[in-house]
C-alpha cells in the first residue's frame, strides 16, 4: 500500500495535525498489509524527516515522476508493521 502526499495549509505545518493523520492512516493500513510506502518529493526535507520520526526508512533509489508536467523526482520511504510505534 502506498500513501502519497498530505496537503495541509501552511498554518498547520510543523504541528501535530500531520503526525496524527499519518498515525491514523498507517494504523488503518496495517490492518490489511505489512508494509506501507510513501512517496516524497526529493527536495521536501521536512516531510522526509517527519517520516523518519515514524520509523520509516528511505529506499536507496531516486524515482522520476512519470507525469510530463512534473519534473521533480521523489524518494520512496517504507515502514513495516513491526517498526511502527
Amino acid at each position: 500500500m502506498a500513501i502519497g502526499w498530505t496537503f495541509l495549509g501552511r498554518d498547520y505545518w510543523g504541528k501535530q495535525v500531520n503526525a496524527e493523520s499519518k498515525t491514523l492512516m498507517i494504523g488503518y493500513a496495517f490492518t490489511f498489509v505489512d508494509t506501507v510506502l510513501f512517496r516524497v518529493d526529493e527536495n521536501n526535507k521536512r516531510s522526509q524527516r517527519a517520516l523518519e520520526k515514524f520509523g520509516a526508512r528511505r529506499r536507496p533509489n531516486l524515482h522520476k515522476r512519470a507525469e510530463a508536467d512534473m519534473k521533480a523526482s521523489y524518494r520512496v520511504y517504507e515502514i513495516h508493521k513491526n517498526a511502527f510505534p
